[in-house]
């Protein structure tokens, strides 16, 4: 019997866009075609369709989960999301920080769902984690945002997954330690965001992935650490 990805419910699940419908809506009237990139490296092919239905589909969430839990978070997220996915930017509060870390979290989680099982870069524990949480990311998930200038044409989506070794500091004698890991990329107008995902509280992202990482925080950089949230409250281009 299916089981739902976040909640382990077993019995019906519902089946949605794994990208926000109202996302969709905003990128793409009705009266537009949209762009669907599928492959890797070389072997990427990019195909144009005329249509409005061209959606990744997933069915992995209960009806609870999607429509009482992440359905309201995405209502209280799209207003300040159309503004940044606009290039609007200034001061954001801490709340409204949070709100983005959590929408950022969970639609690299859907969107992945919508992969056969065997191509799914995030571990199912994130996604239970997750639910657990109910507000905000999973232990160890790192996010910085940034505000394009130039315009990205759409939705840009990449994931990888990997392996990484950590000390494991909370065992009776620190021990070496192997866990999986992995990293999502999505730009969606002028809004950029990277995620790294290493379920250690205090694995440290810049001495696992130095020359990835070194971009995101030297001082010249365009982007802010979302989560663990910064403590200043500004989102700027």
């Amino acid at each position: 019997m299916a089981a739902c990805a976040f909640c382990g419910y077993q019995g019906k699940l519902t089946k949605e866009d794994a990208w926000p419908t109202w996302l969709m809506e905003y990128l793409w009237p009705p009266t537009k075609g949209m762009a669907k990139t599928w492959g890797t490296g070389k072997g990427a092919r990019g195909k144009w369709k005329v249509g409005y239905n061209l959606r990744l589909k997933t069915m992995t969430l209960c009806a609870e989960c999607n429509n009482e839990w992440l359905g309201l978070f995405e209502k209280r997220s799209k207003a300040k999301l159309r503004g940044w996915i606009s290039g609007l930017h200034g001061p954001v509060t801490r709340a409204e920080l949070e709100l983005l870390a959590f929408w950022a979290a969970k639609t690299a989680m859907t969107v992945d769902l919508a992969h056969p099982s065997g191509r799914r870069k995030i571990p199912a524990d994130q996604l239970r984690e997750l639910h657990d949480n109910r507000t905000y990311p999973p232990v160890g998930i790192h996010i910085w945002v940034a505000l394009r200038v130039v315009r990205y044409p759409g939705i840009g989506h990449t994931a990888r997954d990997f392996k990484f070794q950590y000390l494991d500091r909370q065992a009776v004698v620190p021990t070496l330690k192997v866990r999986d890991g992995y990293q999502v990329i999505y730009s969606i107008g002028h809004l950029e965001i990277h995620i790294l995902g290493l379920g250690v509280w205090d694995a440290d992202p810049l001495e696992l992935l130095p020359d990835y990482v070194a971009l995101l925080v030297s001082p010249d950089t365009p982007f802010y650490r979302l989560w663990p949230l910064n403590k200043v409250p500004i989102l700027v281009s």
